[in-house]
């Protein structure tokens, strides 16, 4: 059986499969999250089907529908290409995918987004930026610009986090940006590193043609990061766990508006706090 480990926002998966060929691919794909340690908290086995086969092995894809629903102990989570499950007693899981980087892409970021609420953490569609030792979030709905703060910040030379799906995590009354491997449209080569960093500030981004930032009432700021966080709950107690998140982290992150101008100048408004 061939392996390989990978940790994710803080989460260490050990995947498997008989086939060396898909292994090598998340093992490429997944470069900057590869792990050498020996724990594994989740189990993860990839069975090749010829009825999942895909022309590019290497191509992420665009998002689709997906099938999410729990029967006994198993959460089925279903794509256009690939089936699969996760038994969460035994925090195991099965892929049944061609040999694509894809499928296994779309099956964990499907997994974490729904396993993360239970271990304080969620999902954000924001980029995250790192400032410092600090992560600046800027969150919004498609088309508003996270990519592009994302790529105006990589050429100021900042670390970007990540551009699309931004992980969250708390960790002893502390809000933590991790390194997300599950990208939108930039890109970073070998720059991105698997760490994670305190939150300094939440941003609900909007592009103008000027830049400058308003402040916004907590009410809103709760109202906005829910809008944002990637949830497909198949529970109340989940759904329970992301309002008492959102809720904490919305007083506890400062946050505002900030409308931008397509260059890095944006940055001004924010660092001069």
């Amino acid at each position: 059986m061939n392996t390989v480990n990978l940790n994710i926002g803080g989460f260490d998966f050990s995947i498997r499969s008989e086939n060396s060929k898909i292994i090598d691919l998340i093992r490429k794909g997944f470069k900057s999250f590869v792990s050498k340690g020996k724990n594994r908290e989740i189990k993860i086995e990839i069975v090749c089907a010829d009825s999942f086969r895909q022309a590019n092995p290497y191509i992420y894809g665009n998002p689709h529908k997906t099938s999410i629903f729990k029967q006994n102990d198993r959460l089925y989570i279903q794509g256009g290409v690939y089936r699969g499950y996760f038994n969460e007693k035994k925090s195991y899981g099965e892929i049944r995918q061609g040999i694509s980087i894809q499928p296994t892409y779309l099956f964990l970021r499907n997994l974490l987004s729904i396993y993360m609420p239970e271990k304080n953490g969620f999902m954000l569609h924001a980029a995250t930026i790192l400032s410092g030792k600090k992560a600046y979030i800027f969150t919004g709905r498609p088309q508003a610009g996270k990519s592009t703060i994302a790529k105006l910040s990589a050429a100021d030379n900042r670390v970007v986090l990540s551009d699309d799906f931004s992980m969250i995590k708390k960790i002893d009354d502390i809000f933590y940006a991790f390194a997300s491997p599950f990208w939108g449209h930039v890109e970073t080569g070998d720059k991105l590193i698997n760490r994670y960093f305190p939150i300094h500030s939440l941003y609900f981004i909007r592009q103008d043609t000027v830049s400058y930032k308003k402040s916004i009432t907590t009410k809103d700021a709760f109202k906005g990061l829910l809008r944002n966080i990637c949830f497909l709950g198949y529970n109340g107690l989940i759904s329970d766990k992301i309002l008492e998140l959102s809720h904490d982290f919305v007083k506890n992150i400062p946050a505002h508006y900030l409308h931008f101008a397509p260059d890095k100048q944006f940055w001004r408004c924010i660092e001069d706090e």
